[in-house]
């Protein structure tokens, strides 16, 4: 749901190009502070689905039925974990395997068996809404009530 930016003077608008930069005036750090709708729920299923908010790449997916949102990077080697799949109701990243649970946390390495549930490497999870059919989401950990 990203916006679609604005021309700059003598450029034409490309309708595909889209933008992940705050609008003027407001700072992003400062925007990271308020909800916003980043998909409609219908859209979001138990298949990772790519988003952007604030100039960060993220995945949202349903685990379990709950809905997540994680940044769209494995911990291990930097993939994006929306081009991934979802087993055992579980996050699975498609490069190495690397599997996290609904919070986050890696509970599986294929190639490290012996490691899996032990390490304590945990992606970050964001806050999330589905208020009316829309996906809202916050980039802190400060959360203010959000209307429904």
């Amino acid at each position: 749901m990203a916006v679609v930016r604005s021309p700059k003077e003598g450029q034409a608008l490309d309708p595909g190009e889209r933008t992940r930069r705050p609008d003027r005036g407001t700072p992003l750090r400062l925007k990271r502070n308020f909800w916003f709708r980043v998909a409609y729920s219908s859209d979001v299923s138990d298949q990772p689905m790519q988003a952007f908010l604030c100039d960060e790449q993220l995945v949202l997916v349903r685990l379990s039925g709950v809905l997540r949102l994680f940044p769209d990077l494995c911990l291990h080697r930097g993939t994006a974990l929306s081009l991934g799949a979802v087993k055992n109701g579980c996050l699975e990243c498609p490069y190495h395997g690397w599997t996290y649970d609904a919070e986050g946390r890696v509970v599986r390495m294929p190639a490290r068996e012996e490691l899996s549930g032990k390490i304590r490497a945990q992606l970050v999870s964001y806050p999330v809404a589905e208020p009316c059919g829309l996906v809202f989401a916050c980039l802190t950990s400060i959360i203010r009530a959000i209307a429904a």
